[in-house]
């Protein structure tokens, strides 16, 4: 009954180097899965419970470290701009692909404290237009396959998850 995985790959792990992926793990998952007649979510993990880094080193400087982990400035147009460039090049690999059903971005909470949010440039602004940004820009490159997108918490003004899921849903980007 299972029409497929959510699978979680770290972002350094797609793309080493700016601009240079390595989808190999991906496609591997693909077979597999098309062997089973099931479908793929591409998770991207920008942020992490451990003190690994996720990034690729490229983006270190835009990876924000706490006691629990890491998050990427998702507010930073850095980031916006490369996360959306992952996303299409994803969907130019794998948007017509039988058993690739999308992408997904990790849920909207940053799991950081006040201080370092501020301390880094955040507002709730930004944010709030950051993920209307990665996500519609992300859906815009997938014809044919889903973006996904996990909303939790948007600190310093929880409402503007209102006006995130008002923008995304004539892309028909997925909500949960």
């Amino acid at each position: 009954a299972v029409r497929g995985v959510n699978k979680r790959y770290l972002w350094k792990m797609l793309e080493p180097k700016e601009s240079e992926y390595d989808f190999s793990s991906i496609k591997r998952d693909l077979n597999f899965l098309a062997s089973h007649d099931k479908q793929l979510v591409v998770f991207i993990i920008d942020k992490s419970f451990s003190q690994f880094s996720v990034l690729p080193d490229y983006l270190s400087e835009y990876e924000l470290k706490t006691k629990r982990g890491s998050c990427a400035q998702r507010w930073h147009p850095v980031i916006m701009d490369r996360l959306i460039a992952l996303g299409r090049a994803l969907a130019e690999e794998f948007d017509t692909h039988p058993h690739f059903e999308g992408v997904a971005v990790q849920e909207s909470a940053l799991s950081l404290t006040t201080d370092v949010l501020v301390s880094n440039g955040y507002t709730p602004e930004k944010y709030r237009d950051a993920l209307i940004s990665i996500l519609t820009g992300m859906k815009k490159n997938m014809k044919q396959s889903q973006v996904f997108w996990y909303m939790n918490f948007l600190p310093q003004n929880q409402s503007y998850l209102r006006d995130v899921a008002k923008a995304i849903i004539p892309y028909k980007v997925i909500m949960g």
